[in-house]
């Protein structure tokens, strides 16, 4: 099965109002960032994007606080962008809770940015954005500062290009039909989803559910991005992924039920910070169980803590290099050598193994045998890489998936697979490109999911909230 096709919601900001216009010129209010962002996790969308739409001209991202105030209420991912011009800023937003940070006007300025930020946070929060404009047959240039300024930047080219360095997926926006509700530029998207081989996510033009089918039937998108459709109400997400169901096109179940809250732990939940994303949201879902949290910075945080998170976005040799920085390797081999229940997220659940072959041969924390592998190695169906989406697990239920069922789906974002050595850790697989993925391994009282539980809405939040329950994390296994 292709992997689901992401509805996402595109929010343009320009100080604290969601505002929309036409080739992205003659902006006008129509909402408030955070009341918008609720309806739409409300009503079942797959991921947010918000981009500060004067960013750039003015010299600076204004959307930290309210990237945050979204991140507090929000349970899916959430890609920004706007005004990003160095590894400072990625590393604020992704600190402030996004998930990952779309980069346009800087890269094209200094195209290595992509390269650092990459190197730095990880291709899979790397997010090239492209606004481009037609200037022949089969032709696009790409604009800067929002779709203000011109380039005589090939967007194929760049796109390509883009990838090479290290983007993780593309968000191409077509200025010509961007708020005219006249559809997609097919041409446009199908150009560039047949040129590279990360995820696409295509933006502008959309003014009816057929537009939404005729793009996912057409081009091989990752994501569908919808400003005027649902902020003017014309469809709503429920319907949408109906209509796409009937089309034959795979979207996520949107669960729009309550998220688990509450239960309780015994002791102190250490959560560690590996100097790269994703703390802030780690933090806000281990905190919905628990009134004893603590961030885990130097090895004397560990002494009171009775379970241990690793959280992660970012690369392998980045985060392992930040915890030796900290002193950190040793005491986390101890502290499960003692039995204690440890938890990876994500990347965190990579560093928990012997190596990892992302950016060069780099050395883990060895506390589960085996190894981390790019999935290009087994892509026998050629799909995109990174995984990005919702995808289901085999089986559901059982230990750590307690109350999981197979219609769940979780967020995956990620570029590596983890092999362990031991088959019998394998709690839970995915499928993706033609090949089998660890999505949960368990070994004792250590565990690791490769997707992001806190960003996975209910059925995520139940995981977190087993792993923090008093009792064992043994779960019955896929393989002997």
């Amino acid at each position: 099965m292709p992997p689901k096709v992401r509805i996402i919601a595109r929010l343009d900001v320009k100080s604290d109002n969601v505002v929309k216009g036409v080739h992205l010129e003659g902006l006008r209010v129509v909402g408030k960032p955070h009341d918008m962002a609720l309806r739409y996790v409300r009503g079942g969308i797959d991921e947010l994007i918000h981009i500060d739409s004067v960013a750039s001209l003015y010299g600076r991202n204004s959307l930290l606080k309210i990237v945050e105030e979204t991140a507090k209420s929000v349970d899916i991912p959430l890609t920004v962008g706007g005004g990003v011009r160095s590894l400072d800023d990625l590393r604020n937003l992704l600190g402030t809770g996004a998930d990952k940070v779309a980069i346009n006007t800087a890269a094209l300025r200094n195209p290595l940015l992509v390269k650092e930020a990459a190197q730095a946070f990880g291709s899979q929060c790397v997010v090239l954005s492209i606004a481009a404009k037609k200037k022949g047959p089969g032709k696009w240039v790409a604009y800067t500062d929002n779709g203000r300024e011109a380039t005589d930047v090939d967007v194929l080219a760049w796109a390509e290009e883009g990838c090479r360095l290290g983007a993780g997926e593309i968000l191409i926006t077509s200025i010509d039909k961007e708020g005219t509700s006249e559809g997609f530029d097919l041409e446009l998207v199908g150009a560039i989803a047949r040129r590279v081989t990360v995820p696409v996510m295509a933006s502008g033009g959309a003014g009816s559910v057929a537009d939404v089918v005729a793009l996912a039937k057409t081009a091989e998108v990752g994501g569908i991005c919808l400003a005027s459709l649902l902020h003017y109400n014309k469809a709503d997400v429920a319907g949408l992924k109906e209509e796409l169901k009937k089309a034959g096109i795979p979207v996520r179940q949107s669960f729009t039920g309550e998220v688990p809250r509450g239960g309780g732990t015994a002791g102190r939940v250490g959560v560690v910070d590996v100097g790269v994303g994703n703390l802030f949201n780690v933090l806000k879902a281990v905190r919905a169980f628990s009134g004893d949290v603590a961030v885990v910075r130097a090895p004397a945080d560990l002494a009171a803590c009775e379970r241990l998170v690793l959280p992660g976005v970012g690369s392998f040799s980045h985060a392992m290099a930040q915890m030796r920085e900290r002193g950190l390797t040793q005491p986390i081999k101890d502290f499960a050598a003692s039995g204690k229940p440890v938890l990876g997220i994500c990347l965190g659940a990579q560093l928990l193994f012997d190596r990892s072959e992302e950016f060069g041969p780099a050395e883990g924390l060895g506390l589960i045998a085996g190894e981390v592998v790019s999935l290009a190695r087994e892509n026998a169906a050629k799909a995109s890489i990174p995984h990005i989406g919702w995808s289901a697990l085999e089986p559901a239920g059982g230990g750590l998936l307690s109350g999981v069922s197979p219609a769940d789906d979780f967020y995956f974002v990620h570029s590596f697979k983890m092999v362990p050595a031991d088959r019998r850790c394998l709690a839970a697989v995915t499928r993706y490109g033609g090949q089998e993925v660890a999505a949960v391994v368990v070994q004792g009282a250590v565990a690791g999911c490769q997707f992001h539980p806190e960003r996975s809405g209910a059925p995520g939040m139940r995981l977190i909230m087993n792993f923090l329950a008093a009792g064992k994390l043994n779960s019955p296994g896929v393989h002997a």
